[in-house]
């Protein structure tokens, strides 16, 4: 080997570290991308289904969170909750949306807004209602919570 080749051969290999890294940060960057994404798309596609399975929707406020929601560990996932308002009670809301989504009491459920904002509930317990757009008048609207796993699980994001 020339004295040329054994310094390219030299700059390459002191290059090489720095490569991988931009390589892993490019690639922790996308997934961050790729999640906040379909976060979105998650909280769309949940709205969409509450307008067509309950009666005379209207949603009020949606609000999306990406990364490590629950506190429980290093992963990333998607909440998705929706506010709206509907002419049908409880039993029916929770009868048509839990055809679409598994009710566990942990990562979907629906509410009535007034048992979730009283002044005898535990607010702090959920805060995502700091994020929404509350109503006045409280009766007859709704939340729906939903969290999923992200496509890039062990993104960066969810540490």
């Amino acid at each position: 080997m020339k004295g040329n080749g054994k310094k390219k051969l030299v700059y390459f290999i002191l290059l090489l570290p720095f490569l991988l890294i931009t390589l892993v940060i490019l690639f922790e960057i996308f997934g961050m991308i790729v999640n906040h994404a379909a976060t979105a798309s998650q909280t769309r596609q949940l709205s969409k289904t509450i307008r067509s399975e309950c009666t005379e929707v209207e949603i009020i406020d949606t609000y999306s969170e990406t990364g490590n929601t629950s506190g429980t560990g290093n992963h990333v996932d998607m909440e998705s909750v929706v506010l709206f308002s509907t002419t049908d009670s409880k039993k029916e809301v929770e009868e048509k949306l839990y055809q679409k989504y598994e009710n566990d009491m942990w990562s979907c459920w629906v509410e009535e807004l007034p048992q979730l904002v009283g002044e005898e509930n535990e607010m702090w317990r959920y805060d995502f209602l700091e994020e929404l757009e509350l109503p006045e008048e409280k009766e007859g609207c709704f939340v729906m919570f939903f969290v999923d796993e992200a496509p890039f699980r062990d993104n960066i994001e969810g540490h």
